[in-house]
């Protein structure tokens, strides 16, 4: 297993999310690159044809665990969702471009270069083994040393040159077929003397946490890409009207226009919508999680208050059974806890009162992050149950009179 793979095993198995984003880094100029090769160098789309891959990654990343080799996996994606940006862009204006860039290949020398080579890369290494695809992205692409690319594919640094010549083989066949005529050492020194395209910065930052998010949402390839094509709907619908729209009337191209510009405000208002649903989603779960710490802290200070009784039976049984005989004649003890600075039980001589404001002065006053406004003060009732209530110091709850025994809990307040 490599380390790749590892980490997408730790990410499926234990939700380490920081494993995933260490992925997304190790790759993200390769998918990057041929996302804008494949997108003619659109790079905001080339962009959401990332975040796409990764989203889908993030879902599947269990599965992918498994493969051989990461990069292939990634490779394959990355085509398979760029060509469907591609599509839902302009079909049209696609296979236009596509038919002028072999042309201009055609009338171009017989040596390939990589500006010929470009536009048809990614279709011809999708023709290759996935081994044999690793290989080439591998060495090429990512520039790695052939000792690492062997490493990588679970063999040796001599088995993985061979693996590169044949590949090379086989590319240098499919492009033959598309009318780029060369050897497969010009191919490879084509190959070689690219330039490697970086990421912009912080995508793959951005690309990370939004693809875990979106794992959690389950929005996958369909659904994400609709999502992200929808902030680009607008930007490009113009040029789009402009090409596909030559010898037509103005009337008409801006018919067109505006109901492009409808459907990409409904995809925009789709997406405000589902983003503020996980905001409220993400509240819930952080309230709920304080709840549950709320819980366990109460159950915590009620385990104190017995045994701090069990201890004054034991120590002074006389006067342990005093109040059940004739009322309280020693001091009432209050138990205050959570985001208090001096968590105690606090000692009342008997005859004197104690509100709930005076309690916490006593015991030292609020901590920066307490929540004054749902202190709760649970009291146990003569069939020894337990009942709570909830006071808000901002409104008067502070005038509340405290009787022995009570405990005092101070939560702590959502930042």
């Amino acid at each position: 297993m490599n380390a790749d793979t590892e980490l997408l095993r730790r990410y499926a198995e234990e939700g380490a999310e920081a494993a995933f984003a260490e992925v997304v880094g190790r790759h993200v100029d390769l998918v990057f690159g041929a996302a804008l090769r494949q997108t003619h160098e659109n790079a905001a789309l080339a962009q959401d044809v990332v975040q796409v891959v990764f989203t889908d990654l993030a879902r599947k990343a269990a599965t992918v665990a498994r493969h051989e080799a990461v990069v292939g996996w990634l490779h394959t994606a990355t085509r398979f969702v760029a060509a469907k940006a591609v599509r839902a862009e302009s079909r049209r204006q696609g296979r236009e471009r596509e038919a002028q860039l072999m042309k201009d290949v055609m009338d171009g020398t017989n040596e390939a270069s990589w500006e010929e080579v470009r536009p048809v890369i990614d279709a011809a290494l999708g023709v290759l083994k996935k081994r044999e695809r690793a290989a080439i992205l591998l060495r090429f692409f990512e520039q790695k040393p052939l000792a690492e690319v062997g490493a990588s594919l679970a063999m040796t640094e001599t088995a993985a040159r061979s693996c590169v010549d044949r590949a090379l083989d086989k590319l240098h066949a499919v492009l033959a077929r598309r009318g780029i005529t060369s050897t497969s050492a010009a191919l490879g020194v084509a190959l070689a003397n690219q330039i490697v395209v970086a990421a912009p910065v912080g995508l793959a930052v951005r690309v990370s946490a939004q693809a875990v998010v979106g794992a959690a949402a389950g929005i996958g390839w369909g659904g994400g890409l609709k999502v992200v094509l929808g902030s680009m709907a607008l930007a490009g619908v113009v040029g789009v009207g402009i090409f596909v729209g030559q010898g037509r009337s103005t009337a008409a191209l801006q018919a067109e226009v505006s109901a492009a510009s409808v459907s990409a405000g409904a995809d925009r208002e789709e997406l405000a919508r589902l983003a503020a649903e996980n905001r409220r989603l993400a509240g819930l779960a952080a309230e709920v999680a304080v709840l549950r710490q709320d819980d366990v802290e109460l159950a915590r200070l009620r385990d104190e208050v017995a045994r701090l009784g069990e201890r004054l039976r034991k120590t002074n049984p006389r006067a342990s059974a005093e109040p059940a005989a004739g009322g309280q004649s020693g001091p009432m003890g209050v138990t205050i806890g959570g985001q208090i600075r001096r968590p105690a039980r606090i000692a009342v001589p008997a005859g004197q009162t104690l509100t709930l404001a005076g309690l916490i002065a006593k015991a030292g006053g609020f901590t920066e992050t307490a929540k004054s406004s749902g202190v709760r003060v649970t009291r146990i009732q003569s069939d020894r149950s337990a009942k709570t209530v909830v006071l808000d110091l901002t409104k008067g709850g502070g005038d509340f009179i405290l009787e022995a025994d009570d405990i005092v809990y101070v939560p702590e307040k959502m930042l």
